[in-house]
């Protein structure tokens, strides 16, 4: 018989039920016990019929087919309920015992103590109170009224007594047996109740949660993964399950993952914190936050991890755009004045490490204004982003292109060599600059019907060039002297390159000097007012006295 349950892939000891209901759990106990008892029974029951019949016993051999027969249609009739097929096998147990004290004698009580247990098992307390109380009136009457075989020394004077004394030591020790078994399976229906309403909530709120939940063996493969994770990366619930953290992490965030890992298996941290980015199904890279806890178990063992995954791309989004607002231009996406002004303290510091050059160049557009006046701020912001896009261009890849405000921009180049062939390095790509930006711009500026015309404007530039290198340290000051360079390079006809010297610093500060002497002498008084006569004539005519209004224009 084992080997038919075990051809049918189960087994009565290792059921396929959900043994966490405890009402499933009872179904399949009674099923159990049923197959045992028949099993046993009729072992038993063919000895004791032939032993029976041969003393010609004729009551003990329909007791015993009377209760095989109802035995076997208990187990194998499932159309009545569990209830009553668990009431139908305690009432057989009941008038066994009962049949037997009166019949056999002490061996009864045997099945009387089964009655209240099997009650208790697989109906409840109550039942189980009830059985008991229905023993203690069977042995107290039954025996007392039909002299049941049952010695007690010392009592047999005294048989009222002595029943009382048998009914008093079976029903405590049956009720010790019984009841602890009812309330034990009590307290397990409870538990088991509360488990499973704390799972119900569990699995909605893990089915239900705005964040992707999932549970992962020490291997890191997906147990468990819930319907917002599968929508964070793509993939199908079945599809998922078949793969492991590291399939689907970017290999960039891999060892910093593994690592953390690696950390809270060994119980150093005891959670794990960490930003990374997921390769969805699709192949797109999202970015989650990820918080992970290790389940250990009670002796400590690593058991499995528990991850929550929150979808970061609006936020990630967000950054990207307030990082785009703070560090660049909105008109031509280059980087603005903050972000030139990091990049070139980071290669100041980097030229003083590697003793390289680098170069600014400090470019303006000329006569834009000009242009912007006459065609309208939209064909201006237009060459604008234009002239951007033909500088980056123009330069190496690792070169920033910067865009200060109007139609100003930078250059500047990094890790030159420094020899004496650097500014005509410098010089060749200023070259560039200057035949790029002078080409002509197909420009569409709007016409009154709404139409656009193609037009092809003109526009040079004028550019300023200083270098730098591990001397340097003063980055305002850096592009200061390219601004002054651009503004000899306008001085000197437009669309040309100027190189910054010291004289041209020079020179400004001598201006610079004189303009603030100037302006104090005239607040201090230190200027006179000379009159010088005009005559007029051979006799010398006075004609008149003006003022040197020429100069006093000047200083004014």
């Amino acid at each position: 018989m084992l080997s038919w349950f075990q051809s049918k892939g189960s087994s009565p000891f290792s059921p396929r039920v959900d043994l966490e209901d405890i009402h499933a759990w009872r179904e399949h106990v009674l099923s159990v016990i049923l197959l045992v008892a028949v099993v046993l029974g009729s072992v038993v029951a063919v000895p004791s019929l032939v032993l029976a019949m041969k003393e010609s016993l004729w009551l003990v051999v329909a007791i015993d087919v009377i209760a095989l027969i109802w035995l076997v249609s208990i187990w194998r009739t499932r159309a009545i309920s569990f209830r009553a097929r668990a009431w139908n096998f305690c009432a057989l147990l009941y008038l066994l015992g009962l049949s037997f004290v009166v019949r056999v004698g002490p061996t009864g009580q045997i099945y009387l103590l089964a009655f209240p247990l099997m009650a208790a098992l697989l109906l409840g307390l109550r039942p189980a109170l009830f059985a008991l109380a229905l023993n203690a009136v069977t042995l107290m009457g039954v025996g007392y009224l039909s002299k049941a075989d049952f010695s007690v020394p010392g009592l047999e004077a005294h048989p009222l007594l002595k029943w009382v004394v048998i009914t008093i030591n079976f029903i405590f020790v049956d009720g010790v047996i019984t009841i602890s078994s009812a309330v034990l399976l009590d307290g397990l229906e409870r538990s088991l109740g509360r488990r499973r309403d704390s799972e119900e909530l569990f699995r909605t709120t893990f089915e239900n949660a705005q964040v992707g939940v999932a549970r992962l063996d020490i291997e890191g493969r997906w147990l468990e993964v819930n319907h917002k994770l599968c929508e964070i990366t793509g993939y199908r619930h079945d599809e998922l399950l078949k793969l492991r953290f590291h399939d689907i992490t970017h290999p960039e965030d891999l060892g910093a993952d593994v690592a953390g890992t690696r950390e809270l298996m060994n119980g150093k941290v005891q959670s794990l914190d960490r930003e990374k980015r997921y390769i969805r199904k699709d192949g797109e890279s999202i970015w989650v936050h990820i918080r992970t806890s290790l389940i250990r178990t009670p002796l400590g063992e690593p058991k499995y991890l528990v991850a929550v995954a929150t979808d970061m791309s609006e936020r990630k989004q967000a950054e990207e755009a307030l990082h785009k607002l703070a560090f660049y231009d909105p008109l031509t996406q280059l980087p603005n004045r903050r972000l030139l002004l990091d990049r070139l303290g980071h290669a100041l510091a980097g030229s003083a490490r590697s003793q390289h050059l680098g170069a600014i160049m400090f470019i303006d557009l000329d006569n834009f204004k000009t242009l912007n006046d006459t065609q309208g701020h939209d064909v201006g912001d237009r060459l604008l982003a234009e002239a951007a896009l033909r500088l980056q261009h123009s330069v190496r890849q690792g070169d920033t292109v910067a865009r200060l405000g109007g139609d100003e921009f930078v250059v500047m180049l990094e890790n030159l060599p420094a020899d004496g062939l650097v500014a005509a390095q410098v010089e060749a790509v200023a070259e560039k600059i200057l035949a790029t930006l002078g080409r002509p711009y197909h420009l569409e500026p709007m016409t009154g019907s709404g139409r656009q015309s193609a037009n092809d404007y003109h526009c040079t530039a004028s550019i300023g060039v200083t270098l730098f290198g591990a001397q340097t340290d003063n980055v305002d000051e850096l592009l200061k002297q390219a601004d002054l360079a651009m503004y000899r390079a306008k001085d000197s006809g437009r669309n040309t390159i100027r190189f910054f010297d010291p004289d041209m610093q020079a020179s400004v500060n001598a201006r610079v000097a004189l303009e603030s002497d100037l302006r104090d002498a005239l607040q201090t008084g230190q200027f006179l007012l000379h009159y010088q006569p005009q005559l007029i004539g051979e006799d010398l005519r006075l004609a008149g006295v003006p003022a040197s209004r020429d100069l006093f224009q000047l200083f004014c």
